[in-house]
Parts: structure tokens; C-alpha cells; sequence
């Protein structure tokens, strides 16, 4: 079964954090099964119960 969520979560994080330096860390790697990036966004399935959403990750312009 597929469903569609649009829900959207807005994370305040600290000033010293840079996503940026974090894609580039999470990109060091082709050979990674736990998440894929692509456009400056991560996407990783997490497993809630019964349910396993696709989430993208990514950062407010």
C-alpha cells in the first residue's frame, strides 16, 4: 500500500551547524544503502510502526 503525506517539520538548529558540510560528510561514499542525496537534499526511509516513509531532508532557502 502507498500513501501520499505532505506533513513538513521545521528543525531550528544552532549557528555553527552548516548542512552543507553535512551532504558533503554523507557524500564521501557512491556505495551508500542507508540514504540517498540528490539536489542538496537527503532522503532515507524511517520506519515508524508498521509504516516506512520516504523523508527528504533539506534546507529552508
Amino acid at each position: 500500500m502507498t500513501a501520499k503525506y505532505t506533513s513538513t517539520l521545521t528543525l531550528a538548529v544552532p549557528t555553527e551547524f552548516s548542512f552543507q558540510e553535512n551532504l558533503r560528510y554523507l557524500s564521501r561514499s557512491n556505495n551508500e544503502c542507508m540514504f540517498h542525496i540528490e539536489d542538496n537534499k537527503i532522503y532515507k526511509v524511517i520506519p515508524v510502526q508498521d509504516v516506512h516513509p520516504l523523508v527528504e531532508i533539506s534546507m529552508n532557502s
